[in-house]
């Protein structure tokens, strides 16, 4: 049954891989397999039940990297290490690497990406998760070289070789060589660019449009200027303006924590298109907000950040 599941869930039936899913035993597999199904759903707490579920049926490595990536993706980070260190599998320690950034706690993440890289020096995404933390990093294997041998490397996939020429010019950059450092982002700007419909720019307004018609000039005044207490911390900005600085400074705090680069806000953006909100009463949607897109707050305070949120800026006044 869980094979026809897997099948069912891979060609878009997910009302059919939730039935076969369903009828199998009680086991681990089928637990994963039933939160895949409700996370394509964008049933997220749901997923997640079954997520825990399975972690405590079994501790193999590949349901610990999910359940510990899935704890950091909703802040709770210092878990996701409790359950990430134990395994030496490569995905489980990129989990782990990216809870630790999540943490602050950069030099640790650098130690295990640079322990990937130690271990399997053709491992592509170990060099992309290391070089946005190169400054914190007194030894980093991200030379230009170890870099650019992937890039004419038939095993790198198409869709890598964006980020891996940003990266490029990112190093390039702190290295002081501004003229390859230019020709690597060109490279990558222009990958991006390809991605993107001739028409992006109506797109854009037809945005900016629907979000000045909700979020009014009468809508923001009625907030109310006395709110309880409110735990969302949004952080957002321009590329490279410093947003990343801004959160690991703030989650050095011991009542802050964070949920790393988030999507959130255009999810909940969505969720207005369909009427799925209350301006009315912003304590309301504070705590839908939070139930709908992350889960329990362990913290007193939560990051949720993203670089191109500050054009959802009406909404997280409104949060």
């Amino acid at each position: 049954m869980l094979e026809k599941a897997a099948i069912a869930l891979d060609n878009g039936r997910i009302d059919k891989a939730i039935e076969f899913a369903e009828q199998a035993g009680p086991c681990p597999e089928r637990s994963m397999a039933l939160a895949s199904c409700y996370k394509t759903m964008g049933d997220d707490e749901r997923a997640f039940e079954y997520l825990k579920d399975a972690w405590s049926q079994s501790k193999a490595p590949e349901i610990a990297r999910a359940y510990g990536a899935e704890l950091s993706r909703r802040g709770q980070h210092a878990e996701a290490v409790q359950v990430l260190k134990k395994y030496e599998e490569i995905p489980c320690r990129m989990a782990l690497g990216q809870a630790y950034v999540g943490l602050g706690e950069i030099d640790k993440a650098c130690a295990v990406y640079r322990g990937i890289i130690d271990d399997a020096p053709d491992f592509l995404p170990a060099y992309m998760a290391l070089v946005p933390l190169m400054k914190h990093d007194e030894y980093t294997p991200c030379t230009p070289a170890k870099l650019e041998r992937f890039i004419d490397d038939y095993r790198t996939p198409a869709g890598a070789l964006e980020s891996l020429h940003a990266n490029l010019g990112r190093v390039y950059e702190d290295l002081g060589e501004y003229a390859r450092a230019f020709e690597h982002y060109s490279k990558a700007a222009e990958m991006r660019r390809k991605q993107f419909p001739d028409d992006i720019l109506s797109g854009h307004k037809a945005q900016f449009e629907a979000v000045k018609k909700h979020f009014t000039r009468e809508l923001m005044r009625e907030v109310p200027p006395q709110r309880k207490h409110c735990p969302l911390v949004f952080v957002f900005g321009m590329p490279r303006s410093g947003t990343t600085l801004t959160e690991q400074i703030l989650v050095c705090h011991p009542e802050i924590e964070t949920l790393g680069e988030s999507p959130n806000v255009v999810d909940e953006i969505q969720a207005i298109s369909s009427g799925d909100f209350d301006a009315s009463d912003p304590d309301a949607a504070t705590a839908l907000y939070i139930k709908r897109r992350i889960g329990k707050v362990r913290s007193r305070f939560i990051v949720d950040k993203m670089c191109g949120n500050w054009q959802f800026i009406g909404l997280m006044y409104q949060l």
